[in-house]
């Protein structure tokens, strides 16, 4: 094992796919997608930003290349839902159908929040009231172990949602259509000054990819 991979050994031969949340050019306000539970709902949301404008989906594509380079050098095959952080991207039910036939492991989807001033920390949403083909027990591990692989880096667990850096959620297309181990990350709350400067931060963003791939590798192990 390389200095470079640390203890992301397990990783290597892996593939992992990465789904950085929203896109550079918003869709069509009339396409819709499949919600994964009989109805239907925007194509692709627009994001959130920050109170000067830095949207969120420059966010997560700028996480999502760092921490496709953690992977990469650690012997994993990563697999991107986009190609750039300019256009158009699919919507999140074709993302979804994509990540469920390629080859991927795990999948991760990559997002931050909205909320106001004080409210802090990162969750991790993993699907809940599971349908069939969800591999649900899975994806709680999945979650759980990324959520303490994020708690040993020293990152904070969200003081407004969910339960222990855990926020279970059945209102997600992307995690409700999942046939793999899936969960979503929302790294921090882009309306507080503290969680932004982090998460706009290339060593914020590269402290959490890196507790990201961790967590992963646990997993994998």
């Amino acid at each position: 094992m390389s200095a470079s991979t640390g203890n992301l050994g397990a990783l290597a031969g892996r593939t992992v796919y990465l789904d950085p949340g929203h896109a550079g050019t918003a869709p069509p306000a009339e396409l819709t997608a499949d919600d994964g539970r009989g109805g239907t709902k925007p194509c692709n949301a627009p994001g959130t930003a920050s109170d000067d404008g830095w949207p969120e989906h420059t966010f997560t594509w700028e996480i999502s290349q760092q921490l496709r380079t953690i992977l990469e050098d650690a012997g994993v095959t990563v697999l991107l839902s986009r190609a750039d952080d300019v256009h158009r991207a699919d919507c999140i039910d074709e993302r979804t159908y994509k990540e469920n036939a390629s080859a991927a492991d795990v999948v991760v989807s990559l997002h931050a929040d909205v909320s106001g001033p004080g409210n802090t920390g990162f969750h991790i949403s993993a699907v809940t009231d599971p349908l069939p083909h969800n591999l649900a027990g899975e994806s709680s591990r999945l979650a759980s172990t990324v959520r303490d692989a994020m708690v040993s880096a020293g990152l904070p667990v969200s003081n407004y949602l969910g339960t222990d850096g855990l926020n279970p959620r059945a209102d997600l297309s992307g995690l409700n259509l999942s046939t793999k181990p899936k969960i979503l990350i929302e790294f921090g709350n882009m309306r507080d000054a503290d969680d932004l400067a982090a998460l706009r931060s290339r060593e914020g963003r590269r402290q959490r990819a890196r507790a990201v791939a961790e967590g992963l590798a646990s997993y994998l192990a």
